[in-house]
């Protein structure tokens, strides 16, 4: 349970992390 807790909130913050910055590459293109 405690691993899946921490791989879990490790997956959140790749996720956070890719979204922004695909967000900076879509600024950039704009």
């Amino acid at each position: 349970m405690g691993i899946m807790d921490i791989s879990k909130e490790r997956l959140d913050k790749n996720i956070i992390v890719i979204v922004k910055s695909l967000g900076k590459f879509i600024n950039l293109y704009r």
